[in-house]
């Protein structure tokens, strides 16, 4: 507000010139709210609540207060408002709204009193941050179009708990990180939903139906790799250039990718990598891949490079000197069969010098979960090699490599296994009944060639024989219609 003018019982209220914005994040609010307010480096926040409320957002606000002031040390880019409000509502659309300048929250994670369990107060001020952190992804810079909105809500997310984690590190909070978010990204049930993270979309509907796990915890998954491939403070240079080029305007992913292209050009290390020209194509392989593999993971040659490349291409300095930076594996092997037996081979030329990572044992051990039945026997032997070297050369873990025979082992491809058992067992069934017998194709051949792991290798006179029977049933029906 710039002036207030009385006139009897009539107020004008004249304001500030509004700095350019999208549409979406303009916002008001009419009510009888209290407010409390701080003022640091000319910025006020002031929290909003009903007046009996709002002494429960004091510790909000100076949450509030510390987060906005990191995310501009962080970034080197200054919050451009003169204020920012946080507002603690009834109803709200969401838990939050990141209204440029004036926050909406549901009121329970805003208004809070004191307690001794730092569960919640910790996942509110989460939530808090990730708002917070919309001022600048999405706010400061928005997306060209809703294509991007994984530009919004994976950086909001993935940076709401860094800075969280700067601010409280007491919480572990990137553990958190770990357990709600990228566990949950690649879980089971997660792969039904499959898309591309830069999706097009035209009507409202699907508009909507791109704020999904793809553009929050999938995008945040991929940021957060690259934040630790690229180096921290390149990334971070990278993203702040980006922020600086294009603030009060619309970005698309290929200006984000040519702002990373600068920085990595203009670093001593990364200047003399050969792949530090093809930023686009690397980070498009992962923003236009529905299953967050890359493209080249069809070619096993590639892959291989491509690991080079994200653990310093020859060098594992990254994954020697970053305790998260092996979770890029993580995400590639769990995100596509595909690339499984890469990672694999990968892991079993290279055990040596990786199982030295801090979480080395940890992230093995998430991968165990997606070993298939078939090799579970070659899972077993670089198991204990694995368990071998380490105790030999005295490396010691936070964790206990996992056993060969714990039901941990394959636990995600159970459900998997179990459903492709039932179907070829119902279609070995119904080929018993539709084959003709004067094929004489006996029970134990038809059964071992649907058992089969890959389709190329089955008999091709059976599959010849079942594609004979399906089409007879199809021209049955069609006689019928």
């Amino acid at each position: 507000v710039k002036e207030i003018w009385s006139h009897g019982d009539l107020k004008t209220t004249l304001f500030h010139t509004t700095p350019p914005m999208s549409t979406y994040l303009v916002a008001f609010v009419i009510s009888y709210f209290e407010s409390t307010s701080e003022t640091y480096r000319g910025i006020t926040q002031s929290l909003y609540a009903p007046p009996a409320s709002k002494e429960k957002g004091q510790s909000a606000l100076k949450n509030a207060v510390r987060t906005v002031a990191a995310f501009e040390d962080y970034f080197g880019v200054s919050y451009p408002l003169p204020k920012l409000d946080h507002v603690a509502l009834k109803k709200n659309f969401g838990a939050a709204m990141e209204n440029w300048g004036l926050i909406t929250y549901k009121d329970t994670s805003l208004l809070k009193n004191i307690s001794l369990d730092i569960r919640n107060p910790l996942w509110d001020r989460i939530t808090q941050n990730h708002e917070i952190a919309h001022q600048w992804f999405g706010n400061l810079v928005s997306p060209e179009w809703w294509t991007y909105t994984w530009m919004n809500e994976g950086f909001a997310t993935y940076f709401g708990y860094v800075i969280t984690d700067l601010l409280y590190p007491e919480y572990k909070v990137m553990e958190t990180f770990v357990a709600h978010e990228a566990d949950s990204a690649y879980s089971y049930n997660s792969f039904f939903d499959v898309r591309p993270m830069s999706s097009y979309v035209e009507n409202e509907k699907d508009i909507m139906g791109v704020f999904d796990i793809i553009s929050y915890k999938r995008a945040a998954c991929v940021i957060r790799m690259f934040h630790h491939a690229f180096r921290q403070k390149v990334f971070v240079r990278g993203i702040s250039h980006f922020l600086e080029k294009y603030r009060y305007r619309a970005a698309n992913e290929l200006n984000l990718f040519d702002a990373l292209q600068t920085e990595l050009h203009e670093d001593e290390y990364f200047s003399q990598k050969s792949w530090a020209s093809r930023i686009r194509d690397i980070m498009l392989s992962w923003t236009h891949s529905e299953w967050y593999a890359l493209r080249c993971t069809q070619s096993h040659r590639h892959l291989l490079h491509y690991l080079e490349v994200m653990l310093g291409e020859g060098s594992t300095h990254l994954i020697l000197s970053e305790p998260e930076a092996m979770m890029y594996i993580v995400y590639v092997f769990k995100s596509s069969s595909a690339s499984r037996p890469v990672i694999w081979q990968y892991i079993e030329r290279n055990y040596m010098l990786i199982c030295r990572s801090p979480n080395f044992v940890e992230h093995f051990n998430q991968i165990a979960k997606f070993v298939p039945r078939h090799q579970r026997l070659n899972f077993a032997r670089l198991r204990q090699t694995i368990a071998n070297h380490m105790e030999a050369e005295g490396i010691k873990s936070s964790h206990e490599l996992i056993e060969s025979d714990s039901p941990l082992v394959g636990k995600k491809m159970k459900i998997t296994e179990n459903f492709q058992d039932r179907f070829e067992q119902q279609i070995h069934n119904w080929l018993l009944g539709e084959v003709p017998q004067s094929t004489g194709r006996s029970d134990a051949l038809l059964a071992a060639s649907l058992s089969a792991s890959n389709g190329s290798s089955r008999p091709q006179g059976i599959l010849k024989d079942a594609t004979r029977a399906v089409r007879s049933v199809l021209r049955t029906i069609d006689m019928y219609r």
